[in-house]
């Protein structure tokens, strides 16, 4: 199974993913373009900014 059929379950599933998460969960240390390749495939995948502290982040979900 590739990254993308991972993390796309994963959503599916109502899982929330990170950069963090993916990189330790799935390997990728482009997340950004695997949601690409997710929302090609027609998924609506939400996008939520999480500031922590001085730090920036996105978190996907659907």
């Amino acid at each position: 199974m590739s990254q993308t059929q991972k993390i796309k379950k994963d959503l599916e599933s109502g899982k929330k993913i990170t950069p963090i998460m993916a990189l330790s969960k799935y390997g990728t240390l482009r997340l950004a373009a695997r949601i690409n390749d997710i929302r090609n495939l027609g998924l609506n995948v939400r996008t939520k900014i999480i500031h922590k502290g001085t730090k920036s982040f996105a978190q996907y979900s659907i």
